[in-house]
């Protein structure tokens, strides 16, 4: 992040929008923390006055895509995957018409109630368009959220899916303000 200072009112709305802690105002003064940014950039969505510049709006596509692939790591099983996510703290979400599945709201809130040190993150899972997430996968993750479908067709686009899943997220994420 960086400020304009001549844009910054400094209200704060940026700090109080980051959810990792990375900008503060100490003193008054603007403080971002790099090495805390979840590069969410609900800062500058939240920043009216168009005085805090994101390294989003100042990196090419190729140093974006460098950026998220340089912490990745393959698993060539999922229920592998789920386990090393598990002990890093993180919840783990799947994608899935299941008798116990919650709404993208409904688990949100469900996160939002776990003390705030348990809270790590979310890893989503979602399975094969035809075949969905397999028993064992689903045996290991935390919650399932279904998207409620009318009609006779119970399938989406696995990136359809995912698009939706994470907007609907993201706007229950904004209306919780204990979370």
């Amino acid at each position: 992040g960086e400020l304009d200072a001549d844009k910054c009112v400094r209200c704060g709305a940026c700090a109080a929008a980051c959810p990792a802690g990375a900008i503060t105002f100490p003193e008054g003064l603007f403080s971002y923390d790099e090495s805390r940014c979840l590069h969410c950039f609900r800062c500058a969505q939240e920043c009216f006055s168009g005085g805090l510049k994101t390294a989003a709006r100042e990196m090419t596509v190729a140093e974006v895509i460098a950026e998220v692939e340089k912490d990745h790591t393959y698993y060539e099983h999922t229920v592998d995957a789920i386990r090393a996510l598990h002990e890093q703290g993180f919840m783990v979400y799947a994608i899935e018409l299941a008798h116990n599945a919650v709404t993208p709201e409904q688990a949100i809130e469900n996160y939002c109630k776990q003390p705030a040190a348990d809270r790590q993150g979310v890893a989503l899972v979602l399975g094969h368009e035809v075949f969905g997430v397999a028993d064992e996968v689903m045996a290991m993750c935390d919650c399932c959220i279904e998207l409620p479908q009318y009609g006779t067709k119970h399938s989406l686009n696995v990136s359809v899916t995912a698009g939706i899943v994470m907007y609907a997220w993201a706007q229950a994420l904004r209306k919780q303000t204990d979370c």
